[in-house]
């Protein structure tokens, strides 16, 4: 779905200060130090039961008045929300409905990066509780399932899974060299690794 064309913006009243629910205390103290069409991603305040976050959002309080863009991405990622402060209604004028326009063009653009790493993150998660894979096995997999191909930013793990992509291309367990003989490596530090992608090596073959 494109966001541009899915998405619903609204505006949120300002409540009185003493009035507001001690649950938003947070959200609200961070929107008023935050200039105008300044943007936060609103799921980060929101609790994590589904019940309680359709709570939250429909009867949000504010001392300030705001704008909120939701966006159903659908899936297990749900409505995505972002919530900035927005001008008195008797302040507004061409420059801020500018600004205003700018920013949502920015949310747009980052929806489909937000929601890649979303996935990505929410996948782990979910196959690390069935096996303790390392990172580089699971994002191999990941990989393999998406053809995803970002790779990981430290120099160590992306050495890491060129060697996983080389074995996998090999298909044979037989001809894979482990290369730390070939760096002088003597040491049992990585054995752990090296035993579980044997392990998950073998189911994936047989």
């Amino acid at each position: 779905r494109e966001p541009s064309t899915n998405c619903n913006v609204r505006l949120i009243s300002k409540c009185d200060e003493r009035e507001i629910d001690s649950r938003y205390h947070s959200l609200d103290s961070d929107l008023t130090n935050r200039e105008l069409f300044d943007f936060i991603d609103l799921n980060l305040y929101v609790p994590d039961d589904p019940i309680k976050k359709h709570d939250f959002i429909r009867n949000i309080q504010l001392s300030v008045l705001t704008g909120l863009y939701r966006y159903p991405h659908g899936n297990y990622l749900g409505i995505l929300n972002f919530i900035w402060r927005e001008p008195d209604t008797n302040e507004i004028n061409e420059d801020y409905e500018t600004l205003k326009a700018q920013m949502i063009i920015r949310i747009n653009d980052i929806i489909p990066v937000y929601c890649t790493r979303q996935m990505r993150k929410n996948v782990f998660q979910k196959y690390s509780l069935v096996r303790n894979l390392s990172k580089p096995v699971l994002r191999m997999l990941y990989h393999d399932l998406t053809g995803d191909a970002s790779l990981a930013n430290d120099k160590i793990s992306k050495e890491m899974e060129e060697r996983l992509r080389l074995m996998m291309l090999l298909e044979d367990l037989s001809i894979i060299i482990d290369l730390r003989t070939n760096n002088g490596f003597q040491g049992s530090k990585f054995d752990i690794f090296w035993d579980e992608f044997n392990r998950y090596f073998n189911e994936v073959i047989k």
